[in-house]
């Protein structure tokens, strides 16, 4: 089996591979974007750059001035010069057709001509103390045509004229999701959630006995309901507040995927099904055993289940049928959509598995025969596949040493690539799921030693070597620089 080092992959890049990107350690970074094929689209000239969105990002050039630039390198001024240019590049982002823009420390919306179509008058949220997940935070931006906003301590929405259509009076509101946004104005009331519309009408008021409420699949909503002994019942209502399954709950749901949670019956405890958005009920017609402190049940469309008479796990799907009859598990992570298994069977270490054959295509080394704890670790990571490829980052079983080795491996098993890394390094696929891994390498214990980001695909040629402060892929491009 054919491994690569570290070094013979250092002495590539020296020899050539990327050669473009040999550059001079400056003080300061210089940014660019490369496209999938590691190529330098746009050249390393800037100060700062936002991610692309939509087609655009906003830049910072060597005479600290404010630009917008397309795909093609293409730039438009930003009519105003006095907007505020530290800014935090995940923030600045274009949606739908308009970018957050910071003046004395407000916000405001600028479009892709560089023009302020929207007054700099809008705070910067402030997380409460009990915040929602689900709170809006950094930058505003649109969602269905309406943006929520901050100010004074307060949540509003506006819209692309910026108008206000809710009034800024609100301690908490969702993004809208299908025309839809939870709300809530006093955080200090247990519960009291309600859910507006794009118009800011109130479809569902707020009361007393909420626990919680969400916005499901298909507009639907879901309530959470405590009755006085922490059980949870559910009830599930349309996109107008009306109740579609009036007085049925549940004393378990999970959080819903594509449409589908998993239910659990109050007078059979042992008893699951499948419900739908609509709450349509299926039950299981086997016996199995669900952890009901999980919240997500589903994962990438299947259901990860225990046979209560044997314990053996299996995968359903979103009709509660077996996906393989013939594939069972001692514990299973994760199924990929191209029917990679991520699991243990019998005494086998964490592994893969071809899931249509039941067959293992690779194994890790590890001790500890069959150990849950080692799939769950966070100090080993195995990343699901991702197209072709599986990125997988493994202890050499000394927690206190914590050096890690880092592979890729194809569908056969086949390492494609192979690194002798450290706690100081990291291995993992672009965030966008494009087929791109990337390697992180910075010595925290000797900040003059060389750090940089190598750009891989899935068979472990690197396809662009850039400094530390490289980032992932967004909207086709990923922004690179050259300091090391």
């Amino acid at each position: 089996m054919k491994k690569y080092t570290l070094s013979i992959i250092i002495l590539a890049i020296c020899l050539g591979l990327n050669a473009q990107t040999k550059e001079t350690p400056n003080k300061t970074p210089k940014f660019g974007f490369i496209n999938p094929r590691g190529k330098l689209v746009i050249p390393l000239i800037y100060e700062e750059v936002s991610y692309f969105n939509e087609g655009f990002a906003v830049v910072l050039n060597n005479k600290k001035e404010l630009l917008i630039v397309n795909k093609e390198g293409k730039e438009t001024p930003i009519k105003n010069k006095n907007y505020d240019q530290s800014f935090p590049y995940k923030s600045f982002v274009f949606s739908e057709g308009l970018c957050a823009i910071m003046f004395n420390k407000k916000f405001g919306f600028i479009n892709t001509k560089g023009v302020e179509v929207i007054p700099c008058e809008y705070d910067v949220p402030k997380e409460p103390k009990d915040a929602d997940l689900r709170t809006v935070k950094y930058a505003p931006k649109f969602v269905n045509g309406m943006a929520v906003i901050y100010q004074n301590g307060l949540y509003g929405v506006i819209n692309k004229t910026g108008k206000i259509i809710v009034p800024i009076e609100y301690q908490f509101i969702t993004h809208f999701k299908n025309n839809l946004a939870v709300f809530k104005k006093d955080l200090t009331a247990k519960g009291m959630y309600g859910v507006m519309d794009i118009s800011g009408k109130v479809i569902v008021n707020p009361t007393k006995f909420l626990e919680n409420i969400w916005i499901e699949d298909k507009n639907i909503i879901r309530y959470h309901y405590v009755d006085g002994k922490w059980s949870n019942f559910y009830d599930f209502y349309d996109n107008k507040g009306i109740e579609i399954k009036k007085g049925k709950h549940y004393p378990y749901l999970s959080e819903f995927e594509n449409g589908f949670a998993l239910y659990g019956e109050e007078d059979a405890p042992n008893f699951w099904g499948i419900v739908d958005a609509m709450g349509n009920k299926k039950p299981l017609t086997e016996k199995y055993a669900f952890n009901k402190n999980e919240p997500s049940q589903f994962r990438n469309g299947y259901l990860y289940a225990q046979k209560v008479i044997d314990k053996k796990m299996v995968v359903l799907n979103d009709n509660g049928e077996r996906v393989n009859n013939n594939c069972e598990y001692d514990y299973i992570y994760e199924l990929s959509k191209d029917g990679i298994a991520y699991g243990i069977k019998g005494t086998k270490n964490a592994s893969f598995y071809n899931d249509k054959q039941c067959s293992l295509i690779y194994e890790t080394d590890k001790n500890g025969v069959g150990s849950i704890n080692y799939i769950m670790s966070s100090l080993n990571r195995i990343y699901p596949f991702k197209g072709d490829y599986a990125a997988i980052r493994k202890d050499d079983g000394d927690p206190n040493k914590r050096n890690f080795d880092f592979f890729l491996i194809d569908k056969k098993g086949k390492i494609t690539y192979e690194v002798k890394g450290g706690m100081d390094c990291s291995l993992k696929p672009d965030e966008t799921e494009i087929g791109i891994y990337i390697y992180n390498k910075r010595d925290f214990l000797d900040l003059n030693a060389p750090a940089y980001v190598l750009y891989l695909n899935g068979g472990g040629t690197v396809i662009y070597k850039g400094g530390y402060s490289s980032r992932n892929f967004n909207d086709g491009l990923a922004a690179v620089s050259n300091y090391q």
